[in-house]
């Protein structure tokens, strides 16, 4: 019973008292009595749903209990297999068939071939695709080189470390990864190589990428960064819960505050909406996706054929845009959604709204397409299936408009010239189709070709989504456009938006602080 029930657990799925006792091939007065007893243990639980209907649920100590004895079970397995092949068991990632699929025989070929790429060091941001790189990298089956070679920041210390690398004499890394706005900030200060002569070797490069994302890494039209991955800022909405109310999936501000004033109930332990909210980075990205969502971006840019054309960048004109009726509208709006939220929302970080909604506490979510993989796979999800990801609402001015996201791969300019063509024959084998196919397993890959995979639609329903926003031309890279001084603006934007939504100023006086500012950061 125990084993059934945690199997359920992790699958998302209900079991009555009647279902469990059937598994037990007891007698049903045995099987109700030891029931009984786990409950009094504090093994079990009884969840009501309704009236005298009630489910068995395991407890949180019995869910503790497993994960411990899985890890025992798991640090075993390791043991045997690493001890098998003379390996390190603190490098052995066990990744079942993704794992074993991750590079085959060829592909491990040809990246040992290159000369010295076992000692490359990599600098990249702390997060699922790129562990799962270090895993792949790393693991003994391939063993192409160390676990230690890998330096993962999150994404404050990672832009510092950048900096501080940039400055240094000799390079520590020879390929790093950049948050796609930062490109023209280090391209700028001559921090970067510029891959033109890479790509115009490998013909076949450019083509394998939407172009959408393959201009991540581009500023002023030459390439600096060849994408990694990328992803899409959507919603997510419970669709089980919606169904149950009888509700359509919002498509306007509107319809998201009316379905999250009909879904919020915090005595139920369920909210409305989860989003990013901390003050810095994370509520600055969600005020300029909120902001394009009512058709404006927070830099002046030509609007062509509906959309803005990022070459043509005019940092002076900052103050139109940033002190706007847009802006207005989008904070008006993102007050409105602090009465449906979380009450703490303010001081939530994107993984603390990512774990909310994971855990069936919200039912709807601002988020990026990447964490898709999580909500259908994570072993904590209770939302696996019985999510909905549609394109971002859109304000009353604005359309469904959805910022491309993602991080690029780049060699550092301060790097001897041996380490340097490393570099460079490294990351264009990590660029390459085959080898970013190979990682299908991992986070949405950039490849929208891959759509076609039957097994990626029906494992991520989001692919469906971002190939429909990609062939309408509903992705950009204007929401959060690659200027040399965006860092300066998502700071000053993430502390003025922050005390807007507090209460500490008005709308009108925070924009125009946030305005003054800006614009005195773009005359330094």
């Amino acid at each position: 019973m125990v084993s059934y029930l945690i199997q359920r657990f992790i699958e998302g799925r209900p079991v009555t008292i009647t279902e469990l006792i059937q598994v037990s091939s007891l007698p049903y007065a045995t099987a109700h009595r030891r029931i009984g007893e786990l409950i009094d243990q504090g093994l079990f639980e009884r969840q009501g749903r309704g009236g005298k209907r009630f489910d068995i649920v395991p407890s949180a100590r019995l869910i503790r209990d497993f994960f411990a004895y899985a890890r025992e079970i798991k640090a075993e397995l390791t043991k045997i297999y690493v001890g098998a092949a003379g390996g390190d068991a603190d490098d052995y990632f066990f990744g079942g068939e993704h794992q074993a699929l991750a590079l085959n025989e060829q592909q491990t070929r040809i990246v040992k071939s290159i000369s010295g790429v076992e000692q490359a060091r990599f600098l990249f941001h702390d997060d699922y695709y790129f562990q799962s790189i270090r895993h792949v990298w790393s693991d003994f089956r391939q063993r192409i080189g160390s676990f230690g070679n890998f330096s993962l920041l999150n994404l404050d210390d990672l832009h510092e470390e950048l900096i501080e690398n940039a400055a240094r004499q000799t390079s520590k890394y020879d390929i790093v990864s950049l948050n796609g706005p930062w490109v023209a900030e280090f391209a700028s200060r001559g921090a970067l190589v510029d891959l033109g002569p890479l790509v115009e070797a490998n013909a076949t490069m450019a083509p394998s990428f939407h172009p959408q994302v393959w201009d991540l890494g581009h500023w002023r039209q030459r390439p600096f960064g060849l994408p990694s991955y990328a992803t899409a800022q959507i919603m997510a909405a419970r669709r089980d819960v919606f169904e149950r109310h009888a509700l359509k999936l919002p498509t306007t501000f509107e319809d998201v505050l009316r379905c999250g004033k009909a879904l919020h109930d915090p005595a139920a332990g369920r909210f409305g909406i989860a989003w990013n909210g901390q003050e810095g980075i994370d509520i600055a990205h969600t005020f300029m996706f909120i902001l394009g969502c009512c058709g404006a971006p927070i830099v002046d840019l030509a609007q062509v054929r509906g959309n803005f054309e990022k070459e043509e960048l005019n940092g002076r004109k900052i103050r139109a845009l940033i002190d706007s009726y847009a802006a207005v509208e989008a904070l008006e709006y993102m007050r409105e959604l602090l009465a449906i939220s979380p009450p703490n929302v303010l001081n939530a970080s994107w993984r603390e709204s990512l774990d909310l909604f994971l855990h069936g506490r919200a039912a709807m979510t601002y988020t990026w397409s990447v964490h898709a993989t999580r909500f259908e796979m994570d072993i904590d999800s209770v939302v696996k299936r019985r999510v909905s990801y549609v394109a971002p609402p859109a304000g009353k001015r604005g359309r469904s408009m959805s910022p491309l996201g993602g991080f690029v791969f780049a060699v550092p300019s301060n790097l001897p010239d041996g380490r340097k063509e490393m570099a460079l024959r490294t990351m264009a084998w990590m660029s390459s189709a085959d080898s970013a196919r190979a990682k299908d397993g991992l986070p949405l890959s950039p490849l929208f070709s891959l759509n076609g995979d039957l097994g990626a639609q029906v494992n991520f329903p989001v692919y469906n989504l971002v190939k429909s926003l990609a062939q309408k031309h509903l992705l950009n890279v204007w929401q959060r456009p690659a200027i040399p001084k965006y860092v300066r603006i998502e700071t000053i934007l993430g502390q003025e938006v922050h005390r807007i939504l507090s209460g500490s100023k008005s709308i009108n006086e925070g924009l125009a602080d946030a305005n003054a500012r800006i614009r005195a950061t773009d005359e330094a």
